[in-house]
Parts: C-alpha cells; sequence; structure tokens
C-alpha cells in the first residue's frame, strides 16, 4: 500500500530536509506525528520528486546519464587502409637494401600465387595487389632476394 502524501506531510518533510535531518529521521519523524508505517526510501522518493535532492554517484559526484557521454569517434578505412593496417610491418629500424633484390618481379595477382611462390608485395593498387612470384626460400615466405633485403 502506497503512503498517502498530503501537501502538509510534504512540505513538513521538505522543512526537515532543509534543516539539516537525513532520510531516515525525517521518516521516524512522520511516522511519530501520523502512525502510518513509512520508509526511508519513500522519503527519499518524494524529496526527489519535488526537486529537493538529485541523484548522487557513491563518490558525492552528480550522477551522469548514458546519454551525457560524448560519442566515441569511428574511425572509417578505405579498402587500401585497412589492408595496410592488418599487414605486418618492417622494422623500421633495420635498413631495407633495394639494391639486394635483383630479379625483376612478375607481378603475379592474388588468386593466381601459388604455395611455392614470393608472396613480397610488389604492387598495391586499390583493388588488385601484385606478388613477386619467384621460388621462396624454404622455411619463408619470400624469395631470396626479398629475405635478404628484408630479413637482415
Amino acid at each position: 500500500m502506497a503512503f498517502p502524501w498530503t501537501d502538509e506531510l510534504t512540505t513538513y518533510a521538505a522543512s526537515l530536509y532543509r534543516a539539516g535531518q537525513s532520510s531516515s529521521e525525517i521518516a521516524r519523524a512522520l511516522v511519530e506525528q501520523t502512525g502510518l508505517r513509512l520508509t526511508r526510501n519513500s522519503v527519499i522518493g518524494r524529496l526527489y520528486r519535488i526537486g529537493l535532492i538529485g541523484r548522487t554517484s557513491p563518490a558525492g559526484r552528480p550522477h551522469r546519464s548514458r546519454q551525457s557521454k560524448p560519442p566515441k569517434p569511428r574511425v572509417v578505412y578505405t579498402p587500401v587502409a585497412q589492408a595496410r593496417v592488418k599487414a605486418p610491418t618492417i622494422n623500421p629500424r633495420k635498413p631495407v637494401d633495394r639494391d639486394a633484390i635483383v630479379e625483376a618481379p612478375l607481378n603475379v595477382p592474388l588468386f593466381e600465387l601459388q604455395a611455392f611462390q614470393c608472396r613480397a608485395v610488389t604492387d598495391d593498387t586499390r583493388f588488385a595487389q601484385r606478388f613477386c612470384g619467384h621460388m621462396r626460400v624454404e622455411g619463408r615466405a619470400w624469395c631470396a632476394a626479398h629475405t635478404a633485403a628484408f630479413v637482415a
């Protein structure tokens, strides 16, 4: 059964709150006055509804709802940039010896690349990557020239 809040009880509870009484003390005073069953939470709810108190977090700061958080920025990658983000990077501390690559790459498309061919990217266009295609070194993904250039 809900407690019947009258205007007189509401103003009395508000005056006790403004005097510095806690919600439990206000509830006890109203029970003594009216004889009705009243809880601390009902006093808090009434004071909240009339605008005397607001929601606070346990640290004492005002409560922040989810709507007040700024949205996170969304990063949109183009297909080429997305492939570069996922691709492994070369160690920048090791200088790449471009002179070690003697043979011209065969520029094999991805879907024609065989298991024994070098997987070093030679042509990175938007939709069609091309790979070296020479015989790869055993245990490596690259041919001898690319292995010497990138894994010094």
